[in-house]
């Protein structure tokens, strides 16, 4: 290769540099000022200056101080410990706000209107089961898929999630041309359609059915997403936009599931106490061959929701959730916050807050008795979000965990030989445990389920 060759090729190559760099910084640039432009005022976003937070720099802000997964729960609480329960960070210009005090996530309500003996894993079975629970009671009728379908969507979701949390912790792949060449899109895309496949899969079943077997189903598929949006002329497209949405929710269910068998199991005490309660509704049940448990009779189960909520503060798997504003609210440490300003409540920080939940490491389903919660600001607790972006969800599922754990407390004792300490959690969207908890379950002895629920 001769000398005029190396410089064309050296020419060429610093072309391609620029042309890179040129196109990444006019895509930061950009979306810098589209979020400018989404501020009511740009200088009132100078209220976000008084607010404290970690060092940002030029551009990127504080882009590279974001942790790997497993270290941002870790992270979370260093800087609310640091900063105080409301500061600041800057992603490529884009700002965020991170809250962890019940009154002034309450100040924003009105703005977020936009095997036997053997240690075993779990969670790929609580999986199946949170996800048939919401297809069967929610979306749809029951057999509109198969045990392949449901497997394949939870490797798809599963990876789905793995992708974009590491895509979240890499803000400069936000920007669409870095993205489309790096390795991992093309795995996100692939992981998408796999989840669009098991939601069109539903609702063509579910269509097939409801047309072969009107006057059987009919009474189910009033109750049905899928059924009354047909019944209002909904397109295929919007049909499959809810029911993605609403399988996406089985994620925060198993873990729900798992967290509170978990501490079933590292609580023998309660448990016991748990599973007293449940013997006494099964066997009132047993003794009569006819009935059905109802929805009546599972909410006589008190002390068992107690310690799933107590459960859900300690472990909440949505220990972070955020709005984008859109009208300027005043926060009580007299800052504003301007539109367009992405504002997180971080429910785990909140539920570890010593004014709200004395000795709050302590596991204490008592909490939640009724004199209790009237003592705490409304907001303190917060495991489904609050005000009116709610989790419409929230029933539906605190009832599905309790029939399935019930159901298990009748049958089964639990042990763990986790420890509490030694947990450790990385995110995935939700707070997961980096490894999974195993459980011993130890079938009781003349006890057997035979009854409806």
């Amino acid at each position: 290769m001769n000398f005029m060759d190396v410089i064309t090729l050296r020419l060429i190559f610093f072309v391609w540099i620029c042309t890179f760099l040129y196109i990444v910084t006019t895509s930061i640039f950009k979306r810098i000022q589209e979020n400018k432009h989404n501020t009511e005022s740009w200088g009132q976003a100078m209220g976000l200056n008084a607010l404290p937070g970690p060092r940002k720099y030029p551009i990127i802000g504080n882009a590279f101080q974001l942790p790997v997964p497993k270290y941002i729960m870790k992270t979370l609480f260093d800087w609310c410990r640091k900063y105080g329960p409301c500061f600041r960070i800057t992603v490529f210009g884009i700002e965020c706000v991170v809250i962890s005090k019940p009154s002034m996530a309450q100040e924003l309500e009105w703005i977020f209107e936009a095997e036997k003996g053997r240690c075993q894993t779990i969670s790929k079975l609580l999986g199946r089961y949170a996800l048939q629970s919401i297809v069967d009671s929610v979306v749809s009728i029951p057999d509109c898929y198969n045990d392949t379908d449901v497997d394949n969507f939870l490797s798809n979701f599963k990876r789905y999630t793995e992708i974009t949390s590491y895509r979240i912790l890499h803000p400069w792949l936000a920007v669409r041309f870095i993205w489309r060449f790096h390795p991992l899109s093309t795995q996100l895309n692939s992981a998408i359609a796999g989840l669009n496949k098991f939601a069109q899969t539903i609702i063509h079943m579910h269509i097939r059915k409801t047309n072969d077997k009107k006057n059987e189903v009919e009474q189910v598929e009033n109750r049905s997403i899928i059924s009354q949006m047909l019944n209002v002329n909904s397109s295929f497209k919007e049909i499959q936009t809810e029911v993605t949405t609403m399988l996406f929710a089985h994620e925060s269910n198993t873990l729900s599931l798992l967290y509170f068998l978990l501490m079933l199991a590292l609580h023998p005490e309660h448990q016991e106490r748990c599973r007293e309660e449940v013997d006494a509704l099964f066997n009132e049940a047993q003794d009569h061959p006819d009935k059905v448990i109802t929805f009546d009779d599972m909410s006589r189960l008190k002390y068992l929701e107690r310690c799933l909520l107590e459960s859900l503060r300690l472990l909440p798997p949505v220990f972070l959730f955020g709005r984008k504003l859109e009208s300027p609210p005043r926060l009580e440490n007299d800052v504003t916050l301007p539109i367009g300003t992405n504002v997180y409540v971080s429910p785990l920080v909140m539920h570890q807050d010593a004014n709200s939940f004395p000795n709050p490491g302590i596991f204490n389903p008592d909490r939640f008795l009724p004199e209790e919660c009237k003592k705490r600001h409304q907001y303190a607790y917060l495991p489904f979000s609050g005000g009116p972006r709610i989790c419409l969800g929230m029933k539906s599922a605190i009832l599905s965990i309790k029939i399935l754990v019930a159901k298990i407390l009748h049958s089964f004792e639990i042990f763990s030989e986790e420890k509490m300490e030694n947990l450790r959690f990385q995110f995935t969207l939700t707070m997961s445990p980096e490894k999974e908890p195993t459980f011993v379950f130890i079938p009781r002895k003349n006890q057997q389920l035979n009854m409806n629920i």
